[in-house]
């Protein structure tokens, strides 16, 4: 049986459900789905996609997936767009 406090630290992977998450998990992760940037921005996802291209929003593409970094994300979510 694991240890109750390593189970009460451990990040839920399985996504984020609502912007409160995101805050606290975005300290831990470098990246994030499209899905979860317009839910921490509180935009569509289609709007995520035309920031992506219009080049403001920095990604990284791992195979299929394209992921968000976080200081750009953050950086947009502070400043705005251009």
């Amino acid at each position: 049986m694991e240890d109750p406090v390593w189970q009460a630290e451990k990040p839920d992977c399985r996504g984020i459900g609502d912007i409160g998450e995101a805050r606290v998990e975005s300290n831990l992760r470098l990246l994030f789905s499209v899905e979860d940037a317009a839910t921490i921005l509180s935009i569509s996802r289609r709007s995520v996609f035309n920031l992506i291209n219009r080049g403001d929003l920095p990604v990284v593409k791992i195979g299929r997936r394209t992921l968000v970094k976080r200081d750009g994300l953050f950086k947009l979510a502070k400043q705005g767009t251009k």
